[in-house]
């Protein structure tokens, strides 16, 4: 088949592009400038792509099918020639669901944060065991090279084909505004967590469980839910499953129990019962309880396959995270406990200062007067704005300075404060420079790398030293 893909240089979108060329398929794209490392990629894997888009290119390629991505949107000439032709279209997340999924056994890992590494491990087990999944996870895989691959033929859509997918609760496309994850019809479907994100496309956290539940709803019989019991927003998408719905807790009652929870600087150990029975214990050379839950959903959704103890762990103890999760970045002599103290006493100040009056505070004040009911007159405000009031709320915890969207945004946790925990060396020079960075932030309304926590906001590229 002649697939073109508009809009090929986003992550996912070049990855698809990349593993439909290895399945035998003919692959075009356009988009606009493209640079190392996406053109590399798509070089090596022999995929013809322009820059811009073109009707008249278009055309010349023929294309049996057209997936057009997520970016692009009405008045995009290429998108305008599929229209008036009415050239058969699907979005990314529809070819993976109908192409690589299709009836293969799906795991599906959903959840606000997680996703990425939680889908990774588990399709390391998977890989490490022998079953050669498929898969598509959104960040670059320590243990592969690509970011997505099909099922190997001769096992594809068979019982023993796999295809693990890092669920997206984003819209689909221009003309699909449900989350990717549904187009993925889970076998297995993950819940890690859920709190308020994507403020440019949910209402409030209500809308975002109700996008849960529609991919809830649609587990088989057959299959089975692994939720985080832990989290009531996940507990509460999780209730609409006619499927078999298990629990993942550190508490007293579960279907997966994880007890005896030992967390190091540098591993984590625990026991895990199944069904108040030992299924074993484990360890992982990732620090703290987010990485325990993470690793125990996957050995969750893979002890369904079949796989055992024993090589759940050997797959652990072979694991390597996607990048920029948990490297290591060192600056000016300053020790890793030493950054993240000083790391974390700096988000602590943020906190403190939104507690007590400060910029954030009275930004987010003019930006609710000005807006009056926020529900009435959401088209109005600018996506910085949203960004602001999202990020506030974060960093605030709760405190509901700003009524209407801040009240529902408020039930979302810190991220910020979270994610410290997940952080294992600061760059010292980034560090210094987060203060004054993030004042020009709050006058510039520019919160979108806040947003993405500091985590990524600390090893992005953009901002390292």
């Amino acid at each position: 088949m002649r697939l073109h893909f508009v809009g090929i240089g986003g992550s996912a979108m070049g990855s698809v592009a990349v593993a439909s060329a290895a399945a035998g398929h003919h692959v075009t794209g356009s988009d606009t400038a493209l640079y190392p490392p996406m053109s590399d990629v798509l070089a090596n894997a022999g995929i013809q792509w322009y820059e811009g888009y073109s009707a008249e290119r278009l055309e010349a390629s023929e294309p049996d099918l057209v997936i057009v991505g997520n970016a692009i949107s009405r008045g995009n000439p290429e998108l305008e020639h599929v229209l008036d032709h009415r050239l058969p279209m699907t979005s990314m997340a529809g070819l993976v669901g109908s192409t690589f999924i299709d009836r293969n056994t799906s795991i599906v890992v959903t959840g606000t944060h997680g996703k990425t590494t939680t889908s990774s491990i588990t399709t390391w087990l998977l890989e490490h065991s022998g079953r050669q999944p498929g898969y598509l996870i959104g960040g670059v895989p320590g243990n592969f090279d690509v970011g997505c691959r099909p099922v190997p033929a001769e096992v594809h859509n068979t019982p023993a084909g796999v295809f693990v997918s890092e669920g997206d609760e984003y819209d689909t496309a221009f003309f699909d505004k449900r989350s990717k994850f549904v187009h993925y019809r889970p076998t297995i479907a993950v819940i890690n967590n859920i709190e308020f994100d994507h403020a440019d496309i949910f209402q409030d956290l209500n809308a975002i469980i109700r996008s849960f539940e529609q991919v809830v709803r649609i587990v088989p019989s057959s299959g089975v839910v692994l939720v985080n019991a832990d989290d009531p927003n996940a507990l509460a998408a999780a209730a609409r499953s006619y499927a078999p719905v298990e629990h993942v807790t550190t508490g007293d009652k579960g279907h997966w129990r994880i007890v005896e929870l030992d967390l190091g600087e540098t591993h984590s150990t625990w026991t895990l019962l199944h069904n108040d029975e030992l299924y074993g214990t484990f360890r992982t050379t990732m620090p703290g309880e987010h990485s325990v839950r993470n690793c125990t959903m996957a050995i969750a959704a893979t002890a369904r396959l079949g796989l055992t103890p024993q090589q759940q762990q050997q797959g652990l103890d072979t694991y390597r995270l996607p990048k920029r999760r948990l490297e290591e970045i060192v600056a000016n002599g300053k020790s890793g406990p030493q950054i993240r103290q000083e790391a974390k006493a700096y988000l602590m100040s943020l906190r403190k200062d939104a507690e007590e009056g400060s910029v954030w505070e009275r930004r987010a004040e003019a930006i609710s007067h000005a807006l009056g009911d926020f529900k009435g007159k959401r088209d109005a405000v600018s996506s910085a704005d949203m960004e602001f009031l999202h990020s506030f709320h974060r960093v605030a915890m709760g405190r509901g300075v700003i009524g209407g969207y801040a009240n529902e945004a408020a039930q979302a946790t810190s991220r910020a404060l979270r994610q410290i925990n997940s952080i294992t060396l600061l760059s010292f020079t980034t560090l210094a420079s987060i203060p004054d960075f993030g004042m020009s932030l709050f006058r510039s309304g520019n919160f979108q790398a806040w947003t993405k926590g500091v985590g990524n906001f600390a090893t992005d590229a953009n901002y390292r030293a």
